[in-house]
C-alpha cells in the first residue's frame, strides 16, 4: 500500500504556534493591566505628596463609582439592543396519548415559531438604539458631574487649607504684638482693655486654625468619596492652580448650554425615543403570526398493510396570528404613546429654560467672584496692609494705641480671608459653568493664582 505524502504546502501549523501565540496575547494583556496598574500606584503617589487639580479628576474618572454604574447601565442597553432585535424563541411541545377518531394518538410532537408583523423588530430595534443613546447621555452626564464636584471639592480644600495658612500666620504676628502690649502695659504705654483685646484677637485666630483644620478633613473625606477611596486615605497638600478668567459673554454660554447641558441632550434623546415608541405602538397594534411544524403517530385498530403495522405517522404544518379587534385598546396605545411624544417635547424645552436660567446665575457669581478677587487682591488688601505698617510704626514710636493695631490686623486678616473666599468661589463657580457648557471657556493666558499680601508689601507666610 502506496502511503501519501503530505505535501509541504498542506501542512496544518504545528501546536508550539498555537501556543506561542496564544502567550503573546495573554502577555499583551497582562502588560497592559500592569501598565494600568502602574498609573494608577503613580497619581495615588502623586495625591498623597502633593496633588494638582487635574491629579483628581485624573482618578475620579478612572476610580469613581458612579462613574462605572452608569457605564455598565450603558453596556446594558448595548447588549439589550441584540435581544430587542430577536425573535421570540420558538416552542416545542409533546402530548400523549390522546383519543382520536381514528384511533388511538400515541404521541405528538409540535414546533412553532412567533413571527412578528414585517417592521416591528426593526422599530423595536431603533426604540433599543434610542435606549443605548440615553445611557451613553447619562453616563457622559455622570462623568461631568463627578468632575465638576471633584472640582469644586478640591477648591473648597484649596479655601481651607489657605485660610488655615492665613490663620496661621495671623496668629503667630498676633502673638508677638501680645507680647509687645503686655510691654508697653508694664510702661503704662497700653491700657488693660486693649490688651484684653488682643488677647481676645490671639484666642480666635487660634479656635480658627482649629476649626479649618476639620474642616479640611471633612472636605478630604468627601473626595476620597467621589474618587472611590476610603475615607481616611492620605490627600497631600493641594497646588493651587492659575486664575484663569473667562472670555466669553452670556449669549455664548446659552448657545453652548442648549447644545452641551446634560440635561437638554438627556431630553432630546427622550423625544426622539417616544417619536420611535409612536411607530412601535403602530406596530403593535398588527397581527403577529405564528407557523408551526407537527408529527403524529396514530395507533389504528385494524392493520394496514401484510407487514401488521398499525401505526399512521401524520405529518403537517400549522399557521395563526393574533387577531387585534379591540380597538379601543389599539388606540390608547396609540394615544399613550403621542401624549408621552407631547410630554417629552414640552419637558425638552423646560430643559433649555433651566438651562438658561442656570447659565445666568452662574455666570453673575462668576462675574461678581472676579470682581471680589480683582477688589480684595488688587486695591483693599495693599491698603489694609498699609494701614497695619502704619498703625504698627505709630504704636512703637508711642503715638498710636495697642487697640487700634489690633483693629487694623483684624480688617487685614478678614480681607485675607475674604479673598482666599472669592478664589475659591470663582474657581467652583468655574467648574459648575464649565460643566453646563461642556467645554473649557477659559483663556489661554492665565494669571497668578491669587495670594494675600503681608503689609511689608509681600506675600503672607505661615
Amino acid at each position: 500500500m502506496a502511503v501519501r505524502k503530505r505535501s509541504p504546502g498542506n501542512r496544518r501549523p504545528p501546536c508550539i504556534f498555537l501556543l506561542s501565540l496564544l502567550a503573546m496575547v495573554c502577555w499583551n494583556t497582562f502588560a497592559a493591566a500592569d501598565d494600568e496598574k502602574t498609573g494608577r500606584q503613580e497619581i495615588e503617589r502623586r495625591i498623597a505628596a502633593g496633588p494638582a487639580v487635574s491629579d483628581l479628576m485624573t482618578l475620579a474618572l478612572h476610580a469613581s463609582p458612579a462613574i462605572e454604574a452608569a457605564r455598565q447601565g450603558w453596556k446594558a442597553e448595548v447588549e439589550g439592543y441584540r435581544v430587542a432585535r430577536a425573535y421570540p424563541d420558538p416552542k416545542i411541545s409533546a402530548y400523549y396519548p390522546v383519543e382520536t377518531r381514528i384511533g388511538e394518538e400515541e404521541w405528538g410532537v409540535t414546533l412553532s415559531q412567533g413571527i412578528p408583523f414585517p417592521g416591528r423588530l426593526a422599530a423595536e430595534g431603533k426604540v433599543a438604539s434610542a435606549n443605548i443613546s440615553l445611557a451613553r447621555i447619562t453616563y457622559e452626564k455622570m462623568v461631568r458631574d463627578v468632575v465638576v464636584e471633584v472640582r469644586q471639592a478640591a477648591h473648597e480644600l484649596l479655601y481651607l487649607q489657605e485660610a488655615g495658612k492665613i490663620a496661621a500666620a495671623n496668629r503667630d504676628l498676633m502673638d508677638q504684638v501680645l507680647a509687645s502690649g503686655t510691654a508697653a502695659y508694664a510702661q503704662d504705654r497700653a491700657s488693660l482693655i486693649d490688651l484684653s483685646k488682643a488677647a481676645a484677637q490671639s484666642g480666635q485666630l487660634q479656635y480658627d486654625e482649629h476649626l479649618l483644620a476639620e474642616l479640611a478633613a471633612t472636605e478630604k473625606t468627601r473626595l476620597n468619596s467621589l474618587l472611590g477611596r476610603p475615607p481616611q486615605t492620605v490627600i497631600g497638600a493641594l497646588t493651587a492652580p492659575p486664575l484663569q478668567f473667562m472670555n466669553h459673554s452670556l449669549d455664548d454660554l446659552y448657545l453652548f448650554a442648549e447644545e452641551s447641558r446634560s440635561e437638554v441632550l438627556l431630553a432630546k434623546a427622550a423625544l426622539e425615543k417616544s417619536q420611535r415608541n409612536v411607530t412601535l405602538a403602530r406596530y403593535r397594534t398588527l397581527p403577529e403570526f405564528d407557523i408551526g411544524l407537527f408529527v403524529d403517530n396514530v395507533k389504528e385498530a385494524a392493520p394496514l398493510d401484510d407487514n401488521g403495522q398499525t401505526g399512521v405517522m401524520a405529518v403537517g404544518a400549522t399557521f395563526s396570528l393574533t387577531m387585534p379587534i379591540w380597538f379601543g385598546k389599539n388606540q390608547g396605545q396609540m394615544g399613550e404613546a403621542r401624549a408621552r411624544a407631547e410630554q417629552a417635547q414640552a419637558e425638552m424645552q423646560s430643559r433649555i429654560n433651566e438651562a438658561r436660567a442656570e447659565v445666568s446665575r452662574l455666570f453673575f457669581r462668576l462675574r461678581n467672584s472676579e470682581r471680589l478677587v480683582r477688589l480684595y487682591r488688587d486695591d483693599l488688601i495693599p491698603q489694609a496692609g498699609k494701614a497695619v505698617e502704619t498703625a504698627e510704626n505709630w504704636f512703637r514710636e508711642g503715638n498710636g494705641s495697642l487697640s487700634d493695631f489690633t483693629e487694623t490686623r483684624t480688617v487685614w486678616y478678614n480681607f485675607q480671608l475674604a479673598l482666599a473666599r472669592a478664589s475659591a468661589d470663582y474657581g467652583q463657580n468655574l467648574a459648575a459653568l464649565e460643566g453646563l457648557a461642556g467645554r473649557t471657556l477659559t483663556e489661554n493666558t492665565a494669571e497668578p493664582a491669587a495670594a494675600p499680601s503681608s503689609p511689608d508689601g509681600g506675600e503672607a507666610k505661615p
